[in-house]
């Protein structure tokens, strides 16, 4: 066999050996996030049972300064709901969106802006130096148990939910949301 192929598998092994690697620890990594009990929190087949068949269900997260908070506390309100984590490009793209309607609904809604911490590649810190760097100044809370994300059964981000002052699910958005439709949701909410 020549230099050269040797070469070419040489490079072709290696190259699959970082595929693999990275998979592996992509699966380790999920397998080894946190889940909460199933029997504490209802899910939201079990949820859509209660009063409503679109409620949205309860799940309890951190504030910033680690206190517990839960989402039907902030029934009352219509409520944005966003799930995401520093790492994720189309999160922070849509993160100015939010900011701009934060500034211009704040009183009128609740912004739940959920990072769905793992504590490995999204960490608190991670989140915080993220928040601070940019300015700013929505409410952030961290789903440290991956509570929120498994109730609501996030399986990719950003994932916003719209949920009306009696806490009913009104509408979803899945992947990065325009500033134009993110505020035509919120009118749309607001008339509710």
């Amino acid at each position: 066999m020549n230099q050269k192929l040797k070469t070419i598998i040489y490079i072709c092994s290696f190259a699959l050996f970082i595929a693999l690697a990275v998979l592996y620890y992509n699966y380790a990594a999920f397998q080894n996030a946190p889940k909460p009990a199933p029997a504490q929190t209802p899910s939201l087949e079990e949820a859509a049972g209660q009063e409503s068949r679109n409620i949205a269900p309860d799940f309890t997260v951190l504030d910033v300064s680690g206190n517990e908070v839960t989402l039907s506390s902030k029934f009352g309100k219509p409520i944005v709901l966003n799930f995401w984590a520093s790492w994720c490009p189309p999160c922070k793209a849509e993160f100015p969106h939010f900011q701009t309607a934060y500034d211009s609904f704040n009183d009128e809604i609740e912004f739940i802006m959920v990072d769905l911490v793992d504590g490995q590649r999204e960490t608190i810190q991670k989140a915080n130096a993220f928040i601070a760097e940019n300015n700013y100044t929505m409410p952030v809370y961290f789903d440290t148990k991956g509570e929120a994300g498994y109730i609501y059964r996030i399986s990719s981000i950003p994932m916003t939910y719209f949920i009306d002052k009696n806490g009913n699910i009104t509408d979803v958005y899945q992947g990065q949301i325009p500033q134009k439709t993110l505020m035509q949701k919120i009118d749309d909410l607001l008339k509710k």
